[in-house]
């Protein structure tokens, strides 16, 4: 997950009732920022393989375990049934416990790497977050008139926002863009 839970009810106190709309709103804006950046910010070096995958649990024939963190994001490659992203519930000395439940395989071409975000892409995803609280119930309002109070909202065309998003608020990602290679 690109933030935790608890950071993102901070941002959006309305959402405290509903844990799981908010959980799937961070997984949606960490696979957003992985799809336009072109971006999987894996650390190699934080990387096991040959991964038997049961149940919640993975074990691996090579790579240390213990370079692994609760909370940490890792995502799976090279398996018939369970790539992606997961994140990490406990580690013990051979085994790391995930959220969720893998089809059970074994594979030898299979590895796990651990994903890391740098702090102004966190920040930045902050901020997407922020926004979404606070634009919620303003969303499509052009211009409101009261008595002598007037509210009128910017456009947001096609070439001013990105995603749902202002362009202006998706501009910590650009240096985080890669080429795409077909």
């Amino acid at each position: 997950m690109i933030i935790s839970l608890d950071e993102a009810l901070k941002l959006d106190p309305d959402a405290t009732q509903d844990a799981d709309a908010i959980r799937e709103m961070c997984d949606g804006l960490e696979i957003m920022v992985r799809n336009l950046t072109n971006n999987n910010f894996q650390l190699i070096k934080f990387r096991i393989r040959g991964l038997k995958l049961s149940g919640n649990t993975i074990k691996a024939s090579s790579g240390r375990l213990d370079i692994f963190k609760t909370g940490d994001t890792i995502e799976i490659n090279g398996t018939d049934y369970n790539n992606g992203l997961y994140v990490v519930e406990s580690v013990s000395n051979d085994a790391i416990t995930i959220r969720g439940d893998f089809i059970t395989e074994t594979n030898s071409g299979a590895i796990a790497t651990k994903v890391s975000y740098p702090a102004d892409v966190l920040t930045g995803v902050k901020k997407l977050i922020a926004y979404d609280a606070k634009m919620r119930d303003k969303a499509g309002i052009k211009s409101e008139t009261v008595a002598r109070w007037s509210v009128t909202y910017y456009d947001v065309t096609a070439a001013e926002s990105s995603e749902g998003y202002p362009v202006s608020l998706l501009g910590f990602l650009d240096k985080y863009r890669k080429l795409r290679w077909s």
